[in-house]
């Protein structure tokens, strides 16, 4: 399954047991990913903490990047259908009803976000940089950038990403709507105000 969407679209159709033996790969070799880069992690390690033999495996995978893979599409489909409304929501300092909406989409994603966000996959997080940026661009109904605003909003929505990353990797300490604001605040004011105010 080297095609993402073959990959997602496997996993809608998969029976209840075969979907709960690829949320048990995908969580099993995150979670080694926590303390270990992808390339050192091997097949036979994911096996042994799933439970399962190397043929169950790849009856499911071709390879460890392809588990990797099939999770990002899954993330990055549901942050594409999330963001819009919550960069909305933000933008207006709703940080209450952004933070739940996200928690209702994002919450069962968090694990597999920390990793990917902080170290797991630098062009996953280029991709979440330019959801965020393709959302703030249309939320703020800008047609076309000019150079400079083409810098900022990239700026910008390596911020977004990078706050959320840091989040996550910090046990979300800071609650979710606060957060939120933050994010808005940093959008709207600038980061000068995001440091001093609140």
């Amino acid at each position: 399954m080297n095609d993402d969407r073959k990959s997602l679209e496997a996993i809608a159709g998969d029976s209840p047991k075969v979907r709960a033996t690829k949320q048990r790969i995908t969580a099993c070799l995150f979670a080694a990913m926590e303390h270990d880069s992808l390339e050192r992690i091997t097949v036979a390690e994911v096996c042994a903490a799933a439970h399962i033999n190397r043929s169950t495996f790849y009856n499911h995978f071709d390879s460890l990047y392809d588990v990797r893979a099939a999770c990002e599409a899954r993330i990055e489909g549901e942050v594409g259908q999330v963001i819009p409304f919550l960069m909305e929501k933000v933008l207006l300092g709703n940080g209450v009803l952004a933070a739940s909406y996200f928690e209702e989409h994002m919450a069962s994603y968090y694990d597999y976000l920390n990793v990917l966000l902080n170290g797991g996959d630098a062009a996953f997080v280029g991709r979440m940089r330019d959801i965020a940026h393709d959302s703030l661009q249309a939320t703020l109904q800008i047609e076309q950038f000019s150079e400079r605003q083409e810098l900022v909003f990239n700026a910008v929505a390596g911020m977004q990403i990078g706050i959320i990353g840091r989040w996550l990797s910090s046990g979300r300490a800071l609650p979710l709507a606060d957060l939120l604001d933050l994010i808005g605040l940093l959008v709207r004011e600038g980061p000068r105000a995001a440091l001093f105010k609140g």
